[in-house]
């Protein structure tokens, strides 16, 4: 909204003040990134996928991120539920040992990574929730039914059955899942 007293248009407005630059957050944003990267080529050399979550990742003591802010951004990009502090390393470490509930949770990732996919290749736009037919198992459904939540918020199911179906099959490493959509 053009104020009174405004340039005509932006393009012809003076350029705003430059307030003081904080060097510590650029500082700061700038170690994220460096460990993030790290972090990602460990993943690589690992072959561990970035859709599958892991435990713990260590970053040096001496790490100049602290701020929580920070920390979280690292944990989302990493997809680690913990970032803690280590005296004992220089670089970092990327705990890759995965437990029960950590490959569950991979496995679901999966299965919404391709629901996905079919709805958008169904042309399904984002406001469209959709019918859930799930066939996988024993072991499947106790993954799906640990990550629920996750699975019908990020797929926008307003249903999720477990049944027979000739769908689209979606195979990890432990896993097998087959999967029908339905626009309701």
């Amino acid at each position: 909204v053009k104020e009174e007293g405004d340039a005509e248009s932006v393009h012809l407005g003076k350029w705003p003040e430059v307030a003081e630059i904080n060097t510590d957050l650029i500082i700061e944003m700038n170690a994220v990134r460096n460990f993030v990267t790290m972090l990602l080529e460990a993943r690589t050399k690992a072959n561990v996928k970035v859709r599958q979550p892991l435990a713990t990742v260590s970053l040096p003591s001496i790490a100049i991120v602290k701020n929580e802010e920070f920390v979280k951004l690292i944990s989302d990009e990493i997809n680690v539920k913990k970032v803690v502090y280590d005296s004992t390393i220089e670089g970092v470490f990327l705990d890759t040992s995965l437990t029960p509930e950590l490959i569950a949770e991979g496995n679901v990732r999966e299965l919404m990574r391709a629901v996905q996919g079919r709805r958008k290749s169904e042309g399904l736009a984002p406001q469209d929730v959709i019918l859930l037919t799930v066939s996988t198992s024993e072991t499947g459904r106790t993954a799906i039914e640990a990550n629920r939540d996750l699975l019908i918020k990020t797929v926008g199911a307003n249903t999720l059955v477990f049944a027979d179906t000739d769908g689209e099959v979606v195979a990890t490493d432990t896993e097998k899942f087959i999967f029908t959509l339905k626009k309701l």
